[in-house]
């Protein structure tokens, strides 16, 4: 039973869950079986972590039913249901955190027993729950709510043509047109938006994009003219939409950071009134375009750290589900250290350890505390934590791997690095990357870094003013990981070389 789908939920429940889902199954409405309440009760005992031996099924088996031989059919019928049960009951638990969803559920049940008057009612309840400032702090996704506002006008109307035949319908089947277009629009974009991520990453494999042909044909000023409309009727609906639209013209122009600017400086503006969703979305689409972009100009790793650091300060670092993984926790680490700012990231980690939700958790949080130690120039217990840390994921195991030989430059130790060199090389050629494109793509860039350190290490030993400086024109022309870490180790050659001359200790070659 241990690798068996109810215990991965169950281990998923708080405690208050825990109890909840007891009384759950205790509930004959629910579970009439009492074999899968025993089986339940022999199951928490090795709450939160379910791992123990003990969960085995005939182990388990002669707890509930010492008396009697162990039956694989009937084991395997008590953890069907049991897994069921499990499933039934996080779908309530979820239905019950949409309040909006149980009022459409209601509606619906209203309509279909043809209780008018109750609906009538009901309706008038739920339109209060679709104000403006209802959209602005609901978490329902934009496309869920412009669905519900839909069924909502449709009720409407149903309630009209079967009741009241003296109200007028204009009203309703005006706003309906408004929320069916500004519906439309924001799902075609983002129809069109990971087609178009997905055809970049593999142009030979994909399809025409029909999304963003549709999108491509309609002309710039009609999107003008309905935007306009639907300002008419809401502000903040106008903005939202207008975000979406800038997020698509950026994407579709990103051979020039103008359009970026339009589309990040309006979410900026207007990032309050978003629903919290919607803010994901978009930032999502910020995110990408950092690749993207194509304009020289683009002083890419200033905007993609000051983007960092406005997500941090406005709740935008866990995704739409409110989880976080090994990846992208490594992602904020690097952003990070990069800024130099280690109060910052001791207070990340603090804030959102409990929420890395993968198998690489606890190796995550080690990297974390020795990348502090590494800012906090405390070298050697940097190394020590790094050499405790364990990865399964083929990318960790790189990004360990690569920072490892930072901290060997740190600490002059020219011989370690050329030794866990040799090992690294071995573990680039011999991993499996997966696609050529993405396993070259790693691999070159994981040379530069080790390449640029060893220059490091020779230009330390032997300084040069004019190698040193055609190096940091080099690293200062692309993308490179570490960046500010290796402009910086320049910087400390440079004045290092300088002291030497200016004391008399030495010479720099010129």
């Amino acid at each position: 039973m241990l690798k068996c789908s109810a215990l991965r939920i169950i281990r998923s429940f708080s405690r208050e869950e825990l109890t909840e889902f007891n009384d759950f199954l205790r509930s004959p409405y629910f579970n009439k079986k009492t074999g899968v309440i025993k089986l339940f009760n022999e199951i928490k005992k090795y709450y939160p972590e379910l791992t123990s031996d003990s969960l085995d099924k005939e182990k388990l088996w002669n707890k509930l039913y010492p008396d009697k031989k162990f039956n694989y059919g009937v084991m395997k019928n008590l953890i069907f249901e049991i897994t069921k049960l499990a499933e039934e009951f996080i779908t309530i638990v979820n239905g019950e955190s949409y309040e909006i969803q149980k009022e459409m559920n209601l509606c619906d049940a209203l309509t279909k027993r043809k209780l008018n008057n109750v609906l009538e009612k009901r309706i008038s309840v739920i339109r209060k729950k679709f104000i403006d400032s209802s959209l602005s702090n609901s978490e329902v996704d934009i496309l869920d709510f412009y669905w519900y506002l839909n069924k909502i006008g449709d009720a409407e109307m149903w309630l009209i043509h079967f009741g009241d035949k003296n109200k007028s319908m204009k009203d309703i089947s005006g706003r309906q047109q408004s929320i069916n277009i500004t519906g439309t629009i924001i799902n075609l974009i983002m129809s069109f938006y990971p087609a178009y991520i997905l055809s970049l990453m593999d142009k030979n494999n994909f399809g025409q994009n029909i999304s963003g042909m549709i999108l491509k044909s309609i002309p710039e000023e009609v999107f003008e003219n309905v935007f306009d409309e639907i300002r008419k009727e809401s502000e903040i609906k106008y903005k939202i939409i207008n975000s979406y639209y800038l997020g698509y013209i950026a994407t579709a122009n990103a051979e020039s950071s103008e359009y970026f600017y339009h589309f990040r400086n309006f979410f900026y503006a207007n990032f309050e009134c978003i629903p919290v969703k919607s803010r994901h979305d978009l930032d999502f689409m910020i995110i990408n375009l950092f690749s993207l972009i194509s304009d020289s100009s683009f002083e890419k790793e200033n905007e993609y750290f000051e983007h960092f650091l406005f997500r941090f300060k406005n709740n935008l670092v866990l995704d739409k589900n409110k989880q976080l993984n090994s990846i992208q926790f490594l992602t904020w680490i690097v952003v990070f250290f990069d800024g130099q700012n280690v109060r910052n990231l001791e207070k990340f980690i603090k804030q959102y350890q409990s929420f890395i939700n993968d198998e690489d958790k606890e190796a995550s949080l080690l990297l974390g505390e020795a990348i502090v130690n590494f800012m906090k120039e405390d070298f050697q217990k940097c190394l020590n934590v790094l050499m405790k840390i364990k990865f399964n994921s083929i990318l960790l195991k790189n990004a360990l791997r690569k920072f490892t030989l930072l901290v060997y430059y740190e600490i002059n130790e020219y011989e370690m690095f050329l030794t866990t060199l040799d090992a690294y090389k071995h573990f680039l050629n011999y991993s499996d990357w997966g696609k050529k494109e993405f396993r070259d793509y790693r691999i070159q860039r994981t040379k530069d870094v080790y390449n640029s350190i060893e220059t490091l290490f020779e230009l330390r030993g032997s300084p040069n003013i004019f190698a040193l400086e055609q190096f940091e024109k080099r690293l200062k022309s692309k993308s490179i990981d570490f960046k500010k870490w290796f402009l910086s180790k320049i910087s400390e050659i440079k004045l290092s070389s300088k002291m030497k001359i200016k004391s008399g200790l030495g010479k720099t070659a010129e």
